[in-house]
């Protein structure tokens, strides 16, 4: 997922932080098994398991209105 996620750095002025969830607890709680998973800034889950490029794409869209 990071890699597909990766190309949106530049060409979208977005920051992507990696957090092991299996060294966070909290984390491990509240995702479960729904690893990989991909949140916005607000942890709004975007998509999990598989990069769902059109919800990203979405999410993406309604972050630059803000």
């Amino acid at each position: 997922m990071y890699q597909l996620i990766h190309l949106y750095e530049t060409t979208h002025n977005i920051s992507i932080d990696l957090i092991n969830i299996d060294k966070d607890l909290v984390l491990q709680e509240k995702y479960g098994l729904l690893i990989p998973v991909l949140t916005d800034q607000n942890e709004n889950e975007i998509c999990h398991y598989f990069f769902d490029k059109v919800t990203f794409e979405q999410a993406l869209a309604v972050d630059s209105k803000k």
